[in-house]
């Protein structure tokens, strides 16, 4: 049995590993229903906040895939722990209709309006960012809010191609007033983190699949958990080889992890 046989947690990225848009990824259900069979656990750990977590579960059970709430992690989640944790309130957030809605009910009060008081800018991955949200955030930002941002993604995989992400939009308030955020999504600790409470696991018995190497797979080298980088979003055969996070194993896609895995 090798090392990946005996891992009991797979945490797998979303846009690019998973699926592609409003498409699954072929062999995504069969290897989900090969680690529910072989009775361990999966998550999915995405930083792409740009959906409520009801948006995502309704996108599954279109897809065919029954996943439960305890089963998806994102960024967003991360992010409203840590606001939690800082005690912080009143927040100037860019994030989309129902990302603000899980804000709202999480206890936060959104500051829309420019002069008033305000804890933390929030970056999330707001497909309906406009230039007052824009020009909002950036009063508050050169006033030296507190600015966390929910992942530094660059790019969000699509079917044929690829759409602007949150480092995009990061680069933007970096040109506009010199502030980098904290990023609180991949790569960083916290939502691997989240995930051991869950599942009451250790990193050693976890893997992280994911098509990014900026993200997935350096999340998983800064906090000592086992990689398998996938060909089917971002990453190409050329960035392996000239990258310096380098993941512990590369398939192709989900598909070929799952004919490796399979009983």
């Amino acid at each position: 049995m090798d090392r990946l046989q005996k891992k009991t947690c797979f945490l797998f990225d979303l846009d690019g590993t998973i699926y592609l848009s409003e498409h699954l990824i072929p062999g995504a259900a069969d290897l989900l229903d090969e680690i529910r069979k072989q009775g361990k656990n999966f998550a999915f750990m995405t930083n792409n906040s740009s959906s409520a977590k009801k948006q995502y579960l309704d996108k599954f059970k279109a897809l065919g895939i029954d996943v439960t709430a305890k089963e998806v992690l994102t960024s967003t989640d991360a992010t409203l722990r840590y606001l939690k944790l800082q005690k912080m309130k009143n927040i100037v957030l860019l994030a989309t209709p129902e990302v603000e809605k899980e804000f709202e009910e999480a206890g936060f009060f959104l500051v829309k309006e420019r002069g008033l008081e305000a804890d933390c800018v929030v970056l999330t991955f707001d497909v309906s960012l406009t230039y007052e949200k824009i020009w909002t955030a950036y009063d508050y930002l050169v006033k030296g809010t507190a600015y966390i941002a929910s992942h530094p993604d660059y790019l969000c995989p699509l079917k044929d191609g690829f759409k602007p992400d949150v480092g995009s939009f990061i680069s933007l308030f970096q040109t506009a007033c010199h502030r980098e955020p904290l990023i609180i999504g991949k790569p960083n600790h916290y939502m691997v983190d989240e995930a051991m409470d869950r599942f009451g696991i250790s990193k050693e018995e976890m893997v992280i699949v994911g098509d990014r190497l900026y993200t997935d797979i350096r999340t998983g080298l800064r906090s000592g958990v086992t990689t398998i980088a996938v060909l089917s979003g971002e990453t190409t055969k050329d960035m392996l080889e000239n990258t310096q996070d380098i993941p512990d194993y590369v398939f192709p896609s989900v598909k070929e992890i799952f004919e490796h895995i399979k009983k």
